[in-house]
């Protein structure tokens, strides 16, 4: 058994909080864990988060800056390439 490190850092890249799960743990879930107490306008993060939990839990504070994911037999729109690209 080992473990999964998850680090959050501030818009300066320095390392603010470190969360640690067993391996055996889903990434997705210890996003809340992640978010709370964040002083930030945006979060962001790459598509494994990409899930309406986690995007629910940004609209009370924060900018959601998730990326986008493409959904089966839906392709991401021209927009949503751009966010992509710009995060």
């Amino acid at each position: 058994m080992g473990y999964k490190g998850f680090a959050r850092t501030d818009e300066d890249g320095f390392v603010d909080k470190i969360h640690v799960t067993p391996a055996n743990f889903g990434e997705s879930p210890q996003f809340g864990a992640m978010i709370e107490g964040a002083n930030a306008q945006r979060t962001l993060a790459d598509k494994a988060y990409a899930n309406k939990v986690n995007r629910a839990a940004l609209k009370e504070k924060y900018r959601d800056g998730i990326l986008r994911k493409v959904a089966p037999n839906r392709p991401l729109r021209q927009s949503q390439k751009r966010f992509n690209r710009l995060i």
